[in-house]
């Protein structure tokens, strides 16, 4: 049985693959936060079911997401903002059919642990 926090870090997986498949938190965020959330629940980072993410991550790296946006200048974003659309495009696919084994994965015993 897992304990309150992995419980609570197995629901904010399945909602935050939900936020992504529904558009409001993008696609290389969103693979950040669930690698941070894969370490924390102690899972492999070469897991079947992350390792996309992973990929994501190590990729776009270099890209501003997030809360960091604010830090870069106005003119520079704007060059950067080509290159995130252009890698959510490309990583789109395969994130959404990620996401949704996430959420057969966690789905139920994220939920019926976090109450």
């Amino acid at each position: 049985m897992p304990t309150v926090v992995e419980a609570r870090d197995r629901a904010r997986i399945v909602d935050l693959a939900q936020a992504m498949l529904d558009g409001a938190v993008g696609i290389i965020e969103g693979s950040r936060r669930l690698n941070d959330l894969r370490g924390a629940l102690g899972i492999d980072h070469l897991d079947d079911d992350f390792v996309g993410f992973l990929a994501i991550e190590s990729e776009t790296d270099h890209l501003p997401v997030g809360d960091v946006r604010r830090l870069w200048n106005r003119e520079a974003l704007v060059e950067k903002d080509r290159q995130v659309d252009a890698a959510e495009r490309h990583y789109r696919d395969r994130a959404f059919e990620d996401c949704r084994k996430l959420m057969a994965r966690f789905g139920l015993s994220g939920r019926d642990h976090a109450s």
